[in-house]
């Protein structure tokens, strides 16, 4: 009998010892996980902008995850995205966030000067976010959203949570089966389809003017992407003086935005942007240059509407620039200086399990950018095709010198025939590369 009892003894020494030894293994591995009830109540602080779907999407989320942990809550605080990065700032340095919506890391290239750091290489180099590189759920993403949006010297510090394109172009489909209209292949088919429909007094294109950034940033970068197959090569060259903005190859793209600046609707510089996906859905206009985010506005304007996206066609049929490009959008980063680190981890972890990832893309009704998972909208599915190479849309590779002039870089709102002050696509070109030097000359 004594016998008998020192083996189990024997035995329940040899299982503790083994758990023991698994135990301090898996500390060194990444994203330790317990559902324990009994762990002490945390409170998450989450921040993010202002949107109904990302409202939406972090419920749900947030509820399912707190069914498995119920001891942590999660407390999203949101503003507009205007005031978002104070709150950020204000919140960071209070100690009072722990998971911090983020846009794209995008680090000013080597070739810049005199530029400021992004905010977020500097809460990165003040430990503000956590390092990811090392954590097993970071590998459920595509790499090259990883690398695009996330990465900084090396190292992960965020989940890109999904990426938009806006470098196309809404169409009604009904108005252009009506009119004998088919998807344009090339720049000068895009041109014609316009001319065609104002010819029958059918208004070709609208934008939300009054706000500028829709024509000045959306629209100007899309066009910037029919010309320029290497946005990172041609922003260089402007740096090291080996392009212009006044050259043979950035004078097509300041013609091309005259072009497109003259096939707007009458009165769109007053067109406000909340309006917008309103008016298109009224068939105001048969086209609207704006992000693919629009989609759900506009489905939910006119839920009978048929309408489409394509990318801003190039001079070539088929050509490699007749591919959507945009932005990764909603990257969660956690706070480096929360003392609730296991908890933020756990709920990072969780996001990204497929089956907690997938509703959430698809309440955002944005493209996934998880490996594997594809969106149920119909609408993003259509895209498909033209997504194949999504790349960054130019404007978040490009750099120009600090204080330059209200002319420097691609501005279409400047033309006369929005508003502004001047004539020509030519004269524009200049001023442009005008503005370029004086702010160059004047780097210290």
């Amino acid at each position: 009998m004594k016998k008998r009892n020192f083996k189990l003894l024997s035995m329940l020494v040899f299982t503790t010892l083994l758990a023991t030894s698994l135990v301090g293994c898996g500390s060194k591995s990444s994203t330790t996980v317990s559902t324990k009830t009994e762990d002490k109540p945390v409170t998450l602080q989450l921040l993010a902008w202002s949107n109904p779907a990302t409202t939406t999407a972090l419920k749900v989320l947030n509820d399912n995850f707190t069914k498995k942990y119920p001891n942590i809550k999660v407390e999203v605080t949101s503003v507009d995205s205007a005031t978002y990065p104070n709150l950020v700032q204000t919140r960071i340095a209070a100690g009072n966030a722990d998971i911090i919506a983020q846009q794209s890391f995008q680090p000013n290239p080597d070739f810049t000067k005199g530029l400021d750091k992004p905010p977020f290489q500097k809460y990165i180099e003040n430990g503000d976010f956590l390092d990811l590189t090392n954590e097993a759920f970071v590998k459920n993403y595509d790499p090259n959203a990883v690398k695009d949006s996330s990465t900084f010297n090396d190292k992960v510090y965020a989940l890109p949570m999904s990426r938009t394109s806006y470098n196309g172009v809404f169409y009604n489909k009904t108005i252009f089966e009506a009119n004998g209209l088919k998807v344009p292949q090339t720049w000068d088919e895009f041109m014609t389809i316009c001319t065609t429909l104002e010819a029958k007094k059918i208004p070709a294109l609208t934008a939300g003017g009054k706000d500028s950034w829709p024509i000045g940033a959306v629209a100007a970068n899309a066009v910037v992407s029919t010309v320029i197959s290497d946005p990172s090569a041609y922003v260089k060259g402007l740096w090291d003086g080996s392009k212009k903005l006044n050259d043979a190859e950035s004078q097509v793209i300041f013609d091309r935005l005259a072009q497109l600046a003259s096939h707007y609707e009458k009165g769109v510089m007053g067109v406000d942007y909340a309006s917008v996906p309103g008016r298109f859905a009224a068939e105001k206009a048969a086209m609207l240059t704006d992000g693919a985010w629009q989609a759900p506005q506009i489905a939910k304007a006119n839920p009978d509407l048929k309408f489409g996206y394509f990318p801003m066609p190039s001079t070539e049929k088929g050509s490699d620039l007749a591919q959507l490009k945009g932005k990764y959008d909603t990257l969660f980063a956690g706070s480096g200086k929360s003392k609730n680190k296991d908890a933020i981890l756990k709920w990072l972890a969780f996001t990204s399990e497929k089956d907690n990832y997938t509703p959430f893309i698809n309440t955002l009704a944005m493209e996934p950018t998880m490996t594997g998972v594809t969106s149920s909208d119909a609408f993003l599915k259509e895209l498909a095709p033209v997504s194949k190479d999504f790349q960054l849309q130019f404007e978040l590779v490009w750099r120009a010198p600090k204080a330059i002039g209200k002319f420097g870089g691609f501005q279409p709102t400047q033309l006369k025939v929005l508003g502004g002050t001047v004539a020509t696509a030519k004269e524009l070109a200049d001023l442009s590369q005008k503005d370029w030097d004086a702010a160059y000359r004047a780097i210290k």
